[in-house]
């Protein structure tokens, strides 16, 4: 990778580049890029681009690294067909991205195994939880957990329900507790930007603001 480096250095320009996902399965998401684990390693950022497991139309764009500051928001877009007119009038169509707002989807999740009729089973009973649980509204989150524990659900469970229901996790306030919210309606879950994370609505380019969604080393 050095020389590729050198000529960064020498010219300015930006070096992308484009792997196929090895046949390991399951462990991180950084670890899956086919060849040497050098290639990640060097660079700046990294990124996956794979189905949606809820949508197989739809792909998801997320980060397995980045040196510039936390991993960015994941990206949801469809590749549609738009089309378009020649100087001739001859009409013909190309393939445009739409994109379609946040996702909660991490690259390893989008990576993970295939989860077995159990455990597919076990988060729809998580889901049915939360909208049980949140049906008065933000709740905090040590009351669901708690809530969830005596129910039997764990709370990896729990959360990997959460994104399923497009659940939002939120500050009360600056020190306050951290609440969990149902989407208000069905485009609610376009306005969960997590902040104080790396983003690129500011002219394309990586930006910060701060946080509202909860870490993922939360306390289970």
């Amino acid at each position: 990778m050095a020389p590729l480096q050198r000529m960064a250095e020498r010219t300015g320009v930006a070096i992308i580049g484009i792997r196929h996902l090895n046949k390991t399965q399951g462990g991180s998401a950084i670890y899956r890029g086919g060849g040497s684990i050098a290639i990640i390693g060097a660079a700046r950022a990294g990124f996956l681009v794979a189905p949606d497991p809820d949508d197989p139309e739809t792909r998801v764009f997320a980060a397995t690294k980045s040196n510039l500051g936390r991993l960015p928001t994941s990206l949801q877009f469809r590749v549609i067909e738009v089309m378009k007119e020649a100087a001739n009038g001859e009409k013909f169509a190309v393939s445009k991205i739409a994109w379609r707002g946040i996702s909660e989807r991490s690259a390893s999740e989008l990576l993970a195994q295939p989860a077995s009729e159990d455990d597919r089973s076990a988060v729809d009973d998580a889901v049915e939880f939360l909208h049980e649980a949140l049906a008065e509204g933000p709740t905090p989150t040590k009351k669901v957990q708690a809530e969830a524990k005596a129910r039997g659900l764990s709370w990896r469970t729990v959360r990997r329900a959460k994104a399923k229901a497009g659940v939002k996790s939120q500050k009360s306030s600056y020190r306050g507790d951290w609440m969990l919210e149902l989407p208000r309606g069905p485009n609610d879950v376009q306005d969960v930007q997590p902040k104080n994370m790396a983003t690129f609505e500011r002219n394309g380019h990586l930006g910060t603001e701060e946080t509202e969604e909860e870490p993922e080393w939360w306390p289970s």
